[in-house]
């Protein structure tokens, strides 16, 4: 509402990775926020009330934040829609998410081939084997490691969220504030919570439940005492990315991150530069009216 002309900035790659990761919980079930605890920890929580209570505000919640992002992605598609109106014959200077899709999929496509290879050659001395865990309905699941590895990967890629608004700042060139500083850096502490709980939790394994019944294993990059101080850093870093990016323009930035002739970013060109806002073109609107006004006054004087 601040700032109407920076809503079509605002990448739909990044709300829709958001929207994904509100999602799950909603169809699998708020047992998802417990699948690291013990099967005995389940039976004492399925001995009272408080999970019922705690199921249900946390779909609430959710469902909430669900609605949302859904709400803000129609916001962002109409703004694009109205930018396209305006200029029918213009239609490269209206942000797209299409190379930003591309790009964030080739990243992650990337990172999750890597961590396949990294972990394939760290278990290469043992056969393949299954992971099974105990929901909280007693039912038994069995997962293959690469379909351990890929969702473990999909709650990298959303604590990760803030990547696709990066790419879009610079292939987009903004010179505005997409992103409020208390939505990106509020979600990104969120997001940075259960790691930084993980990493100050006590390490000692529990010896009253067997391995088989814990879902995430402790020995994965993922949630390694590395993995819960590699993944925080990086979030902050693509949060303080966008800061900057929003802080300063792109001409700014690509005067900044200069090495003597070499220059880190392209040149910025006027294919996105951002169109006047409808105040702006009905003030100009205006003031032709006024100055037209003025000049029939004239001539009926002469």
């Amino acid at each position: 509402r601040d700032n109407v002309d920076s809503v079509p900035y605002i990448s739909l790659v990044m709300l829709g990775v958001q929207a994904l990761g509100y999602s799950f919980p909603l169809i699998t079930g708020a047992e998802a926020l417990f699948k690291r605890m013990s099967s005995e920890s389940y039976d004492d929580l399925e001995k009272s009330q408080w999970i019922h209570v705690i199921d249900y505000t946390v779909k609430i919640l959710v469902l909430v934040a669900f609605s949302l992002t859904l709400r803000l992605c129609q916001k962002v598609w109409k703004s694009r829609i109205r930018l396209l109106t305006r200029t029918p014959l213009e239609p490269h200077r209206v942000p797209s998410d299409k190379r930003v899709l591309f790009t964030t999929l080739a990243i992650h496509l990337i990172g999750y081939v890597i961590v396949l290879i990294s972990h394939s050659v760290k278990t290469s001395q043992r056969p393949l084997q299954t992971e099974k865990f105990i929901d909280s309905t007693g039912d038994s699941h069995t997962l293959r490691e690469w379909e351990t590895e890929l969702e473990e990967y999909v709650g990298l890629v959303q604590d990760f969220f803030l990547l696709p608004q990066v790419i879009g700042n610079l292939m987009w060139q903004i010179d505005c504030k997409p992103l409020r500083k208390l939505y990106f850096i509020g979600i990104t502490v969120v997001r940075l919570l259960p790691h930084i709980y993980d990493y100050m939790r006590s390490p000692i394994p529990n010896p009253y439940f067997s391995e088989e019944y814990e879902f995430v294993n402790p020995r994965v990059d993922f949630y390694s005492n590395f993995g819960d101080i590699a993944i925080p850093v990086t979030a902050v870093f693509l949060a303080v990315i966008v800061y900057v990016q929003q802080k300063w323009n792109y001409e700014k930035l690509s005067q900044t991150l200069t090495l003597g002739q070499c220059k880190l970013l392209p040149l910025g060109s006027r294919l996105y530069e951002r169109l006047p806002s409808k105040s702006f073109e009905a003030e100009l609107a205006s003031g032709v009216n006024e100055n037209a006004t003025h000049e029939k006054e004239r001539d009926d004087e002469e």
